[in-house]
C-alpha cells in the first residue's frame, strides 16, 4: 500500500441538501490520478459521533458521494474528512 498525500478540503464545503453531497477539493502534486483507486468520505456530528462511511471509485473533482439514510438533519453542521483509496 502506497503512502498517499491526503486530498485538501479548503475550510468548508459548499451548504448540501437532499440525498448528496458534493466536496471540492485538490490533490497534492505529489499524488498521480493514476494512483488513486476511489475516495471515502466520513461524516460525523460535531460532537465525533460517525454518522457514516461512503465510498466511490475514482477521483472526480468535486466528488458527489450519496448520502441517502444516513440521517442528516437540515440546519445541522457535520464534520467530513475525505481520504483517498489506493
Amino acid at each position: 500500500m502506497a503512502k498517499l498525500y491526503p486530498p485538501v478540503i479548503s475550510g468548508t464545503i459548499p451548504a448540501f441538501c437532499g440525498t448528496s453531497i458534493e466536496v471540492p477539493f485538490s490533490m497534492s502534486r505529489a499524488v498521480s490520478e493514476k494512483e488513486v483507486g476511489g475516495l471515502v468520505l466520513k461524516i460525523k456530528k460535531i460532537n465525533g459521533t460517525v454518522l457514516g462511511t461512503i465510498t466511490i471509485s475514482g477521483c472526480p473533482n468535486p466528488a458527489s458521494f450519496s448520502v441517502a439514510g444516513l440521517g442528516l438533519a437540515l440546519g445541522e453542521y457535520y464534520k467530513v474528512q475525505l481520504a483517498y483509496v489506493d
